[in-house]
């Protein structure tokens, strides 16, 4: 019987696919014929059983929130995850999960409570477990709303144990002046080596970071934007800055100032590296592909099926933390032992661990980064509260989100900020005193 010390990460040992079907779910992500209408998103992570079959009350639990809008998306596979888990457990246990009750769900958040994830090393925090009980409970109250189980009182959505999400810490982390010139060296060459063509992963953690964006803002980056831009800036010559309207949390819009030298920067990735990938995708896929409209894609390192295509939030996420670690820009961690078996390690009933030297940022950091940046600059002219500024430049919903999330950190490093925003700004020549 599987250890139900490690179910909970598709990560976990024997989790690829094998001739005897022994795992009891497979994730698999979507991707349509295009002579076909399924109606279905491609990317979208759907659920089936060790045979292949679909698991289909999970899945239309998923499509549900598969909507076009950015981050109800990004839900839809966070549910598919936290659904897979379930059905990994449920296996565990011998049941399915029309079977399960109140007292299964009750085991299961136990479980999670001491489950350390394959993947991070780290057991589980607080808001993770929290997130995962919360989706099996609104999915089994998806089914009954839909008429595919009826309800009882040991219905699993009825269980009132507590997934508490603890007490909310923000971590603002801001990257230093010499973390991100480092960083960035290793991403691509700077705008200043005229004779290089920029490359993707660098000019995506310039755009996020010269706008103050998330990740998502890089994905749905298209080329009918950057044509916009384009035509804006050649109407205005005048003009140093032009507007762009991106979609964030809950689908609140909010308007981002994306500096002239970026716009530039940007149409010389697409003149030819990117350009450079699509010559190669029709090469090898032939005259029947056709490019995405997103700016940014797979490069000539991915496999033939994924070169040209529209690049993943992780697949940028990844490269952005890749180049942090190549960069030397590193921290120690705690993470759990595991055995050949992939069960941890314990001492006394907890975890044993081991120092590990990780990529100390995330490419969200260059968020936190752009939001010190512009709070120095608003002071540097005279606004002592620059707050109501920056809620809205990030597209906050409240004050008190902007306040409660930088209020306490952004006195730490701020002149280091400064000076290394300065440097990129000076590599686009947005000043003439280049030191």
């Amino acid at each position: 019987m599987r250890s139900a010390e490690n179910l909970w990460d598709e990560g976990s040992p024997g989790s690829d696919f094998d001739a005897e079907f022994s795992q009891p779910v497979h994730r698999i992500k979507s991707l349509n014929d295009p002579t076909a209408n399924t109606g279905i998103p491609d990317g979208v992570t759907l659920l089936f059983d060790r045979w292949f079959k679909p698991l289909t009350e999970m899945n239309l639990f998923i499509l549900n929130h598969a909507k076009d809008r950015r981050n109800l998306f990004n839900t839809a596979n966070s549910y598919a995850d936290d659904l897979a888990n379930y059905e990994m457990y449920c296996d565990y246990k011998g049941i399915t999960w029309r079977d399960a009750t109140t007292s299964d769900m009750e085991f299961y958040h136990s479980i999670l409570s001491s489950g350390v994830s394959w993947i991070t090393r780290k057991t589980f925090s607080p808001s993770t477990i929290a997130r995962r009980i919360g989706t099996v409970k609104h999915f089994y109250e998806f089914c009954i709303t839909k008429g595919f189980i009826c309800d009882s009182a040991s219905s699993p959505h009825r269980y009132k144990g507590k997934a508490s999400r603890g007490t909310k810490v923000v971590k603002v982390k801001f990257i230093d002046l010499r973390s991100l010139r480092q960083i960035l060296t290793v991403l691509g060459p700077s705008p200043e080596e005229n004779t290089a063509s920029p490359t993707r992963d660098r000019t995506v953690a310039e755009y996020l970071f010269l706008i103050g964006g998330r990740l998502e803002d890089a994905v749905a980056l298209t080329m009918t934007d950057v044509l916009n831009w384009e035509l804006e800036l050649r109407e205005r010559p005048d003009r140093f800055l032009v507007e762009h309207t991106v979609v964030g949390k809950g689908n609140v819009q909010r308007t981002v100032l994306v500096p002239r030298p970026l716009v530039s920067r940007i149409i010389k990735y697409i003149e030819t590296t990117r350009a450079q990938i699509i010559t190669l995708a029709l090469k090898i896929k032939g005259p029947g592909w056709a490019p995405p409209n997103k700016i940014f894609l797979n490069g000539i390192e991915s496999n033939h099926r994924d070169l040209g295509n529209a690049a993943s939030a992780d697949t940028l996420g990844r490269s952005f933390v890749e180049g942090v670690r190549k960069a030397g820009v590193l921290k120690a961690e705690d993470r759990v032992l595991f055995d050949a078996d992939g069960k941890p390690f314990r001492e006394g009933g907890s975890p044993k661990t081991e120092i590990v030297l990780s990529p100390k940022h995330s490419i969200h950091h260059l968020r936190h980064t752009f939001v010190a940046v512009i709070a120095d600059g608003l002071r540097r002219h005279g606004n002592s509260a620059p707050f109501k500024v920056i809620q809205m430049l990030l597209g906050h919903s409240w004050l008190s989100t902007t306040v409660d999330t930088y209020g306490g950190s952004l006195a730490l490093d701020e002149p280091d900020i400064a000076d290394a925003y300065e440097t990129v700004l000076r590599s686009y020549n947005f000043h003439e005193d280049v030191e």
